[in-house]
């Protein structure tokens, strides 16, 4: 915008640049997701907004960075962002578009937990919160010998680990 000043003795102006901040919006986030262990688990999560929103992942309220190992003997996590879009400030119809996936290559239990996808940018965050819950296949154990003397009562004690229970 250009302000212009004229009178009698001459004219001066002034250019001014307006920068209009949007707030980011998540507009694809990743849903509850339930798998056997040892399937990988790929969380993604997509958001607009300009400037361009930076996107980053939180477990159980703790934030996430890429290659931590986030479970007991597990692989470690792959976060890949990357953007999508022009997002230029002459251009009003171009869009910023900012896209994050997680993943867990191999999956334990203790990859269980609250996934929060927040994006944010100068002008506000967003954020969606997805439940990931991780199935263990039973194990039994039971004595594999047992002795039975006629006629007495045998009790067979078999236990079993798993989830869910």
């Amino acid at each position: 915008y250009t302000c212009v000043a004229t009178n009698e003795a001459g004219s001066d102006s002034r250019t001014v640049t307006v920068i209009i901040s949007v707030p980011t919006v998540i507009t694809q986030s990743p849903l509850n997701t339930t798998v056997n262990s040892g399937i990988p688990v790929v969380l993604s999560c997509t958001a607009t907004g300009e400037p361009r929103a930076v996107i980053s992942w939180l477990r159980n309220n703790i934030t996430l960075r890429s290659n931590n190992s986030i479970s007991n003997g597990g692989d470690p996590i792959i976060l890949t962002n990357s953007t999508m879009g022009n997002c230029s400030i002459s251009d009003p119809a171009s869009q910023c578009v900012s896209s994050s996936t997680l993943e867990i290559l191999n999956s334990v239990a203790s990859d269980r937990g609250v996934y929060t996808c927040v994006a944010t940018n100068e002008a506000g965050s967003d954020s969606r919160t997805v439940l990931v819950i991780i199935n263990v296949i039973p194990t039994v154990t039971i004595n594999p010998t047992l002795i039975a003397i006629s006629p007495q009562d045998l009790n067979i004690t078999c236990t079993a680990t798993g989830k869910p229970s």
